[in-house]
């Protein structure tokens, strides 16, 4: 399995250098659940290997990442897309959702609600959150000042995206790509301390059984939580099923 390079020397966003913390403060850090959605074939092969896929700029489903800025301006469009071009050779982003509730979500990333959804414990330090806007911002580049940290041009580049997204919730991490997964030519991040599974959702239409899932989970059967989920009775949302009787 690939294994991506450098997750704890350079995750705030990608590029940006920054000190490296070591073990102890790790073990130490307030982590925060966050949830990966997957349909059902790719969802079971990354558990039985231990995986969570790393995602690309250049291969995500929004054309305008990277792009937040208004680039009515030529000289503009050419930086942005140089950086762009750049960030998405070096840069890996695991995407995260703050929530599992969302039915568009299950729909969307989870196959109509057949596929599955990912509980992650991950340090609130590694994490980024989605600023969602309406409108494109203003492109203002110093060579100085553009990845002088939280808040510069660089960092909402990485994390600011158009509001119709916001349903989404979405929370990033980000660290160097590494090398390619052999079979597949994807990269991918293998699940240790920093990224941690504590539960997995069954989708409220898949055909997953108990079992088959706890085959793919091996030893951390009865480490890892795992359930159901079925449409609420009183909100718009997707909740846990208390009735096991419904997954065998």
């Amino acid at each position: 399995m690939a294994e991506p390079l450098g997750w704890r020397e350079c995750w705030k966003w990608g590029i940006c250098s920054g000190p490296a913390w070591d073990l102890e403060e790790l073990e130490l850090m307030r982590k925060r659940r966050l949830f990966h959605f997957c349909n059902s074939e790719f969802g079971l092969l990354n558990l039985k290997k231990r995986r969570i896929k790393v995602s690309t700029f250049d291969a995500l489903n929004d054309p305008f990442e990277l792009l937040c800025h208004n680039s009515g301006d030529k000289e503009v469009r050419r930086k942005l897309q140089s950086f762009k071009d750049y960030a998405a050779q070096k840069t890996g982003i695991l995407c995260f959702s703050k929530e599992m509730s969302s039915p568009v979500q299950w729909a969307h990333y989870a196959d109509r609600h057949t596929g599955i959804c990912l509980g992650f414990d991950v340090p609130e330090e590694m994490v980024e959150d989605v600023v969602y806007t309406s409108e494109r911002m203003k492109f203002e580049y110093e060579a100085e000042s553009w990845l002088a940290g939280q808040g510069s041009p660089a960092w909402q580049t990485f994390l600011t995206k158009y509001d119709h997204w916001s349903y989404e919730k979405e929370s990033r991490v980000f660290g160097n790509l590494g090398a390619k997964d052999i079979d597949t030519g994807l990269y991918f991040k293998g699940f240790d301390n920093d990224i941690e599974l504590k539960e997995i959702a069954v989708g409220y239409q898949s055909k997953i059984a108990r079992r088959e899932l706890n085959d793919c989970l091996g030893d951390l059967v009865g480490f890892v939580e795992t359930y159901k989920v079925r449409p609420a009775f009183t909100s718009y949302k997707m909740v846990r099923n208390k009735d096991e009787s419904n997954w065998t």
